[in-house]
């Protein structure tokens, strides 16, 4: 029963459920283009222990590149080395700018480091993590003046490279950004049919208010008047069958006195 009333309430109201729905899409669809969405890209990185032959040396190189991960962290604050990426891609802003947009952090237990870029741009933002990722070994092997020995190996391999497909975006998906409208506008109709209902209901129409005033008017007439009216008349009927001279006469004033009077004497 309530989902035919509820049918049915849609059926005349669905202009306004159709109106909202039209607001929330034209809504979502101005946030989705305004909003400054960001990306954040990250690469993978590999921090390669010293060579060691034993398994106590061993230990003390995978603990010594551990320590070693948090001293690189902080090289990516270096202007030099933003400068060395800026170089590579050709990019054309400065080497303070590129900082803003770059971290670093380390996997916890481990010798691996990701370096993040965040960019309002998804490609963007994945060439310049992987830019970092290609010059961080030469920048550290100058640092340990170990650049032009070609015996060391490089003391930094790229694990995973940063994918624009997998970038991060900042702030809520677009899907859920129109169902959220989607459900608010529901909302807003169901609240506005609701107050056209009660208003509808507190304000009767015109034909059934003067409906109502015609039945008050009539009601305001004695019951028993027509009664009384047709006993006296037949109560004067009834006199007059049964006793003719009772019969009222006609006032001399009438245009059939002459007649009658005129019967009468034939009489």
């Amino acid at each position: 029963m309530e989902l035919l009333r509820g049918w049915t309430i849609f059926r005349h109201r669905w202009p306004i459920v159709l109106a909202c729905l039209v607001v929330a899409v034209v809504w979502a669809t101005i946030y989705c283009a305004s909003a400054d969405r960001q990306y954040t890209a990250s690469t993978e990185l590999f921090l390669r222990a010293p060579d060691v032959k034993t398994s106590a040396g061993a230990y003390q190189g995978d603990l010594f590149s551990r320590q070693r991960a948090q001293t690189y962290v902080k090289m990516f604050d270096s202007d030099d080395l933003a400068q060395m990426v800026i170089d590579k891609l050709g990019l054309t802003v400065t080497p303070q700018q590129l900082v803003s947009h770059v971290s670093a952090s380390t996997v916890k237990n481990t010798v691996l480091m990701v370096v993040s870029v965040t960019d309002s741009n998804a490609q963007h933002a994945a060439n310049i993590a992987n830019g970092y990722g290609a010059v961080l070994g030469t920048f550290v092997a100058r640092l340990e003046n170990v650049a032009n020995n070609p015996d060391i190996p490089p003391l930094v391999q790229v694990v995973a490279r940063a994918n624009p497909a997998n970038a991060e975006a900042s702030g809520s998906p677009i899907w859920m950004v129109f169902f959220a409208a989607g459900a608010l506008a529901l909302l807003a109709a169901t609240g506005v049919i609701w107050v056209l209902a009660k208003l509808s209901a507190s304000c009767p129409k015109p034909e059934r208010s003067a409906l109502m005033a015609t039945s008050a008017k009539h009601s305001r007439i004695p019951r028993n008047s027509n009664r009384r009216h047709c006993d006296s008349a037949s109560m004067s009927s009834l006199c007059c069958s049964e006793y003719p001279e009772s019969k009222p006469k006609s006032h001399p004033s009438s245009p059939l006195w002459p007649a009658m009077a005129e019967m009468e004497a034939l009489s």
